[in-house]
């Protein structure tokens, strides 16, 4: 438990928050002189390319080639371009290269016989950066983006602490040992007294020792914190601790119809769209290979490295059929999710007849219960299965008698609501 310690939260931000930040000051100090050549008007080199080779450690089919100037004479040694631009040069040809001052980044080249330009990447004046520094670039923004949510998160972690504890009391309703994986062993799901807004119950996470202390115990009082609910005391109670008219009943049975939240909208467009995302990327990387392999089955007679060749001819065309088949997958998965949402509602009252973990072979286990619509009476042709939340199983007793609001086919659950009790018998 000592992991869900807000002081430890706060820690564990601040910490990560401070560390990224040395390192975006120590990428400042070291990376200036990469950002001001970015900053810095090209040159433009007029000459001879020499000793083009390509990189055989490179499986792109990148290569360097080598300068040669007349006017003043000198060798610009190992200028770098990738794979679509090396095969388009042959040594002794006349060129004119835009290059960066220091580093000697290629922008363009010219041929000086047809004036036809290869283009690589502009230099665009007055930008924060180039494109061939915008990987760079974004990381950076990305690391200072992780920074700040690091800092927030350890200051909610000390607010978290810092801030009036609340109160809760009431039926202690199950004590449950995590089997999940769960950085908790222990977890008590609480019914509040008097019961209040959509959510009968409360769920803590508990440490051994308060585990154990409330072993028997039918009522408790839990005082926890306010953003990340962690339980700073819980202590038993009994039946003389409530007002003699407030005594909560164990069984629940209070005459009221409960409400239980079950999917947020949030979530459900989640569950429907992670589909429809996958698939999108899938798609999209389909086009970057086929981008990337198309042009050299066209200039199939072009002489280039033989590592590039068998990439973008072969191995490319592989992927994007391998991502083909997994986006129908998925798109399938996406379009049969969003045509059950968008049917009507179907409901389904009557009593829970079971409830079941399902083993999936791993440990994360699925929840189910199993429910007769329309009751006891209507038939073995009335059950009806749901996937349920840990929280709601624990919640939920064999015999409520609930109501489910849910889409026909998948039964995803939009409402579930408790009517009642009623004993089952045999």
């Amino acid at each position: 438990m000592w992991k869900k310690h807000p002081l430890t939260r706060f820690l564990f931000g601040t910490s990560l928050a401070l560390i990224f930040s040395l390192g975006l000051l120590l990428a400042a100090v070291i990376g200036a002189d990469y950002w001001a050549e970015g900053k810095a008007p090209p040159l433009e080199i007029s000459g001879k390319i020499i000793n083009k080779s390509p990189k055989a450690q490179m499986p792109n089919g990148s290569g360097s080639f080598d300068l040669e100037t007349t006017d003043p004479p000198l060798i610009y040694s190992h200028l770098e371009v990738e794979s679509r631009i090396f095969r388009q040069l042959s040594n002794d040809q006349e060129v004119v290269v835009t290059i960066s001052p220091s580093s000697h980044h290629v922008y363009s080249i010219k041929s000086a016989s047809s004036r036809e330009i290869i283009k690589r990447n502009e230099w665009d004046e007055g930008e924060i950066y180039q494109d061939y520094q915008a990987a760079v670039y974004w990381s950076l923004v990305g690391v200072g983006v992780t920074t700040a949510l690091a800092f927030i998160y350890g200051m909610l972690g000390l607010a978290d602490w810092l801030l009036k504890a609340r109160v809760v009391r009431g039926v202690i309703v199950s004590r449950i040992e995590q089997a999940d994986f769960s950085a908790a062993g222990y977890g008590m799901l609480l019914r509040r007294a008097p019961l209040s807004g959509n959510r009968k119950s409360l769920r803590f996470q508990l440490n051994e020792t308060d585990f154990l202390a409330t072993d028997g115990a039918d009522y408790a009082e839990v005082k926890f914190t306010p953003i990340f609910r962690y339980v700073r005391q819980v202590q038993t109670l009994t039946a003389a601790d409530f007002p003699t008219k407030e005594v909560p009943s164990l069984e629940g049975g209070d005459g009221q119809t409960v409400r239980l939240r079950y999917l947020a909208p949030w979530q459900r467009k989640l569950v429907v769209f992670s589909d429809g995302i996958v698939a999108f990327c899938l798609f999209s990387l389909v086009i970057f290979f086929l981008a990337n392999s198309v042009p050299s089955w066209l200039e199939y007679g072009v002489v280039g490295a033989v590592a590039s060749l068998s990439t973008e001819r072969y191995i490319f065309p592989a992927l994007a059929i391998f991502c083909v088949g997994l986006g129908l997958l998925f798109g399938a998965n996406f379009l049969r999710k969003l045509r059950d949402l968008r049917a009507p509602k179907k409901l389904t009252v009557g009593p829970v007849l079971s409830k079941w973990r399902v083993n999936g072979g791993t440990n994360d286990t699925r929840r189910q219960i199993v429910v007769a619509d329309g009751g006891l009476q209507a038939g073995s042709e009335s059950i009806r299965k749901f996937d349920i939340s840990n929280f709601l199983f624990e919640e939920l007793r064999v015999g409520d008698i609930v109501e489910i609001e849910h889409t026909p086919r998948l039964r995803y659950i939009f409402r579930l609501e408790v009517k009642g009790h009623q004993e089952l018998v045999g």
